[in-house]
């Protein structure tokens, strides 16, 4: 390229890409370098050598921001970034070990109107012991419940039907989607009593927070107050759950869970004023206090959420995605989106073991590439490498990785 030439098309066609930059260009002997904005030089790579160059910056898979910090330092070609950011796509090691995704803005729930219209559930365990905590979205209201034998979708439902009884029906019941809370014995009975049920998204608590926080508060009572069967026909259970879920008032309220749904006190073994017994005058405004409490806490949480949160694109059905493994951390299980079952949360069928889960839009990643290789060439999905050498025999993966993505090997299911 001639120092004075102000005319692309006077250059030879393998010079032309270099044409806008050609002020920056520069000569020590026989190496060519790339100077912008006064910065150190940078090796210009000719088109034969670009991709071993590519696969020296992709040696320690740093990802793409620190592999482009690393070229900008050394080396340079036209269109380096794309290139840079393909490597990275295509990279199979990358993408299993990519950090957890960006807090996405916030979604609340919308709060309550009245007590009882939202409930959540959740099941834990304890020394042993299977458990149920059910409690009201508005008023905080909790209630525990020991499950003896396994938590089966019946006697799920038998805790289920006392509650509404007891308390009325709810509008919206939220669980997890453990198998005996969303089996299709659960959902008729739901369906018969009217009850839309919201299934949280799997591995991301986030989604289903106050059933978490009542758990929280479950244990804390529960340790040292039960039966040494589990059992909660206990004085020192009645009592301990009967002062603080019920009795205490809840973070942002005045009044306490007993006094937001019957208007007055219960009575306790303490002896205390009587007229704390008797319907307060207040109990209208107490209630639209609460839900005016839990309205603002909802805000603010959501403000201070957000300042760190990043929207990440929606997922369509049949697109192929990663699926983050929550024990390990890294992004090595994949399947298909089969469909969006609530805002950012979508049923994905698992590779290799046909399962279907709920999980969260950020916990879910689209799968750019099958296996990434060094070279920079990606596999084809179902392709059979050629032989070599003396026959192989088939090898399978175990049966319990079969919704893993493995860098050496595709497992496939055995039908």
């Amino acid at each position: 390229m001639t120092a004075g030439a102000e005319r692309k098309d006077w250059e030879p066609l393998a010079l032309r890409q270099y044409f806008k930059m050609r002020r920056h260009l520069s000569c020590q002997g026989n190496i060519v370098l790339y100077t912008c904005d006064e910065k150190h030089p940078r090796l210009v790579i000719p088109a034969a050598l670009r991709r071993a160059v590519l696969a020296n910056l992709h040696a320690g898979h740093q990802g793409r921001d620190s592999m482009l910090r690393r070229a900008r330092q050394s080396v340079y070609w036209p269109g380096i970034d794309a290139e840079v950011e393909q490597k990275r796509r295509q990279c199979a090691v990358c993408d299993t070990h990519a950090p957890s995704s960006p807090q996405k803005p916030s979604c609340p729930p919308r709060p309550p109107q009245y007590p009882f219209q939202q409930v959540v559930a959740d099941l834990f365990q304890l020394d042993g012991h299977t458990y149920i905590a059910v409690a009201d979205r508005l008023s905080g209201w909790l209630e525990v419940e020991h499950l003896s034998g396994d938590a089966t979708s019946a006697r799920l439902i038998t805790v289920f039907r006392r509650w509404f009884k007891r308390f009325g029906i709810p509008e919206e019941l939220s669980c997890d989607g453990g198998t005996n809370l969303t089996s299709q014995e659960s959902r008729g009975f739901l369906d018969i009593w009217r009850v839309r049920l919201r299934v949280s998204s799997a591995h991301y608590p986030q989604s289903n927070g106050r059933a978490e926080a009542a758990v929280k508060c479950a244990k804390r009572l529960l340790r040292g107050n039960t039966g040494r069967n589990g059992s909660l026909d206990t004085d020192a259970a009645a009592w301990a759950i009967m002062q603080y879920p019920q009795h205490t008032p809840p973070q942002g309220s005045e009044a306490s869970p007993a006094q937001l749904i019957t208007g007055r006190q219960l009575r306790e073994r303490h002896t205390v004023d009587t007229s704390l017994y008797e319907v307060s005058e207040r109990w209208a405004w107490l209630l639209r206090e609460r839900e005016r409490a839990m309205a603002r806490s909802g805000d603010s949480a959501a403000s201070r959420h957000d300042q760190t949160a990043h929207n990440l694109d929606p997922l369509t059905p049949g697109l192929r995605t990663r699926i983050l493994n929550p024990g390990s951390g890294r992004w090595d299980r994949a399947g298909t989106v089969l469909e969006t079952t609530a805002p950012r949360q979508y049923l994905v069928r698992l590779d290799g073991s046909g399962r279907t889960t709920i999980r969260n839009r950020r916990h879910l990643r689209p799968l750019t590439c099958v296996q990434g290789h060094d070279d920079g060439t990606a596999a084809t999905p179902g392709a059979t490498p050629p032989s070599q050498g003396r026959p192989q025999r088939h090898r399978q993966a175990p049966r319990h990785l079969l919704d893993y993505v493995l860098d050496n090997a595709t497992p496939q299911a055995t039908h």
